[in-house]
């Protein structure tokens, strides 16, 4: 595990959030996701939050995942 930068990552993290995690590491890096994470949990607090906001808010959210 010491050659890899992700190390406990999920620890701590909601359900929701480790779904989010999980879909957006299937094709980026964890450097990408990391940032994307942040950005989508800064706008988005709940399955609610997504469900009312427009896809382009969620796009930009994780743009940086690629």
């Amino acid at each position: 595990m010491e050659n890899f930068e992700v190390t406990d990552w999920w620890r701590g993290s909601s359900p929701f959030e480790l779904l989010i995690g999980v879909i957006l590491s299937q094709k980026t890096n964890w450097k990408n996701v990391r940032k994307a994470l942040e950005r989508f949990k800064a706008k988005f607090r709940t399955v609610k939050d997504v469900a009312e906001s427009p896809v382009e808010e969620i796009e930009k959210a994780i743009r940086p995942a690629g």
